[in-house]
């Protein structure tokens, strides 16, 4: 935790992870199974589509030619647990073409 600690608090960089169960244990986890204190850094802990999301959300845009794809998404239960399913699900809705 000490070098997310230096990361976020010092430097002032998030830490974004493409996994929902390390998110979910960096965030949730690590403070009761290792008995470490993540005060002040669990809001800078997230998974990559949600920090992605939120890029969209305040308008940014993606430079991108349309996929034309329909896919079939199953949500990992670790982001369901930390509520972020629609995150995943609009962000996708983003990709034109995307069915």
């Amino acid at each position: 935790m000490e070098s997310l600690r230096e990361a976020i608090a010092v430097k002032g960089i998030p830490v974004i992870a493409t996994s929902s169960t390390c998110t979910f244990a960096l965030r949730d986890e690590y403070p009761e199974v290792l008995d470490v204190d993540n005060a002040g850094l669990r809001e800078h802990i997230e998974l990559a589509t949600r920090w992605l999301w939120r890029k969209l959300d305040a308008g940014k845009t993606l430079p991108l030619n349309p996929l034309p794809l329909k896919v079939v998404y199953h949500t990992p239960c670790h982001m369901e647990k930390m509520g972020w399913t629609l995150t995943r699900l609009n962000c996708c809705g983003k990709f034109r073409g995307l069915n």
